[in-house]
């Protein structure tokens, strides 16, 4: 059985490079915080993943590497990340799932589970998190990518796929106990012939029930492939989108298939990435498609939001907006983040996306819309600040009873900065971190 390759990474130690001719390259950012407003960063370079702790200076922090279960040779190749902080559980703990080649190639990735880890400033207690990681080899030996669901649990719930050549993409839900023992595994399908034989796999989590016949919210789970060079009788790649739950003792084996935005926008070539929204009613959380490449008219290509009027009552997909005369979306997640209400505003939802200034130059810029509706396709998006990569988290302050909006972002000029909008006044500052 021959395992189909996750994107390329290299296989040096889990430190960054110091020399400005050859920065390390980043995939990924997250942001966690706690209720005294401190922060926490996660940062995926194609070096390993770093965790950047508080240091003994005001906005100064520390970039840390940890070892893996005792994988010393391992290299985190993918994570997902919960904070628990406004959201979830609202307990200031994270939620941290890892995929790591054990031996630093692809043929060798195994995921680990570090659920409800106390929000620390201490690195002892984050090298013994990471020690303690639970293995998940024993539910699925190799694994391509996993992510969270959404569902508020003691431990939450984990998707782990795998893709090969014999045997296309399988994928499985693993449930777990208060105490973070494993119950059971949940293998999911069937998946569309499509995704199986597809070049590219996305994946993300959602919340769904086993509509009509259980009502009941259910972590689920997202998947999207893309076959390029194997063009359909309309001359578009091959493409599918569809919602999966589990078989499991709560219910037989759900799954819906969604429009896909590579069959009907030509100017989407692929799906690259699915992330989720965690909302305070589990029915209204969701999941975004980014869409890839640049055919033809970039000026309509946005993200795609999959929520319960499309999952069950088949209405198009909503777009996020953009500013006005904006370019494509850059190949990068969106992300909304609920703002809880103060005396000067009602509660807010924020999304932020990475988007092109102009269809020319393709300079990126991180962008803002906000509305008291989660999906207001009429809502106002401003620009905020040049950024490739980024962040958000609602940061409390206790010292005055506010909540501000904070973004960890990076670019390739400007290495990793901190953005943080004034509650009251909605100026932004900008601090460097690293």
């Amino acid at each position: 059985m021959t395992r189909i390759p996750s994107p390329p990474f290299t296989t040096q130690p889990q430190s960054r490079s110091q020399d400005p001719a050859n920065p390390p390259f980043v995939k990924k950012l997250a942001a966690a915080t706690n209720r005294d407003g401190e922060l926490i960063f996660f940062c995926l370079f194609d070096t390993g993943l770093s965790v950047w702790l508080p240091g003994p200076l005001p906005a100064q922090w520390t970039e840390n590497f940890f070892t893996v279960a005792g994988q010393n040779r391992g290299l985190v190749v993918s994570f997902d990340m919960i904070s628990n902080c406004g959201q979830g559980r609202n307990d200031d703990s994270i939620d941290l799932l890892v995929v790591v080649a054990t031996d630093g190639t692809s043929t060798t990735q195994q995921a680990y589970y570090l659920p409800a880890l106390r929000f620390s400033t201490d690195t002892a207690d984050w090298n013994t998190g990471f020690a303690n990681a639970i293995s998940l080899s024993g539910q699925m030996a190799h694994v391509a990518d996993a992510r969270i669901g959404l569902l508020t649990k003691p431990v939450r719930s984990v998707f782990l796929v795998d893709r090969s050549t014999s045997l296309g993409t399988t994928a499985m839900r693993c449930d777990f106990t208060d105490a973070g023992r494993s119950v059971q595994a949940y293998s999911i399908g069937p998946i569309n012939p499509v995704i199986h034989e597809a070049h590219f796999v996305h994946i993300g989590s959602c919340v769904a029930t086993r509509w009509p016949s259980y009502f009941a919210p259910e972590d689920a789970l997202v998947l999207a492939g893309t076959t390029n060079g194997s063009p359909d009788t309309a001359g578009t790649p091959d493409s599918a989108v569809e919602v999966h739950i589990p078989k499991t003792p709560a219910g037989d084996a759900w799954r819906r298939e969604l429009p896909t935005p590579v069959a009907s926008e030509p100017e989407w070539s692929r799906i690259t990435s699915i992330v989720s929204v965690i909302t305070p009613d589990p029915h209204a959380c969701c999941a975004v498609l980014t869409p890839g490449g640049v055919d033809l008219d970039p000026l309509d290509m946005k993200n795609w939001v999959i929520n319960q009027d499309v999952m069950y009552q088949g209405k198009p997909m909503p777009s996020l907006p953009t500013p006005a005369g904006a370019g494509p979306v850059y190949d990068n997640p969106p992300q909304a983040v609920w703002m809880p209400p103060s005396p000067q505003r009602p509660g807010q939802w924020h999304w932020l996306q990475v988007v092109c200034l102009d269809s020319v130059d393709f300079v990126t810029s991180l962008c803002e819309s906000q509305s008291t509706e989660l999906i207001d396709p009429q809502a106002t998006a401003e620009w905020v600040i040049g950024a490739t990569y980024f962040h958000a988290v609602a940061r409390p302050n206790p010292d005055n009873g506010t909540t501000a909006l904070t973004v960890l972002c990076s670019s390739t000029k400007s290495g990793l900065y901190l953005g943080t909008k004034d509650p009251v006044s909605g100026f932004w500052t900008y601090i460097a971190v690293g």
